[in-house]
């Protein structure tokens, strides 16, 4: 899928995930968000799953988004 992106980027290809990705990925998310709290293992796994994802689609860029992930990758 390309779209634009606020008129600063002409097309933008979209590469989602797999299925199974995904759900660890929500499944992380909604555990982060109802617990406030995060582990090692959560952190490693999707810290791990960017460079799986750039080799086997060619990505340029992962972008994983959302409040509660500070509670992974903060470093303060």
């Amino acid at each position: 899928m390309e779209s634009a992106l606020f008129g600063e980027v002409n097309a933008v290809e979209i590469i989602p995930s797999q299925p199974h990705e995904m759900d660890y990925i929500h499944n992380t998310y909604v555990e982060l968000a109802r617990t406030g709290v995060g582990s090692d293992e959560q952190r490693r796994n999707l810290t791990t799953l960017a460079p799986a994802l750039i080799k086997r689609d060619g990505v340029d860029t992962v972008i994983l988004a959302g409040t509660d992930l500070a509670l992974l990758f903060n470093e303060y």
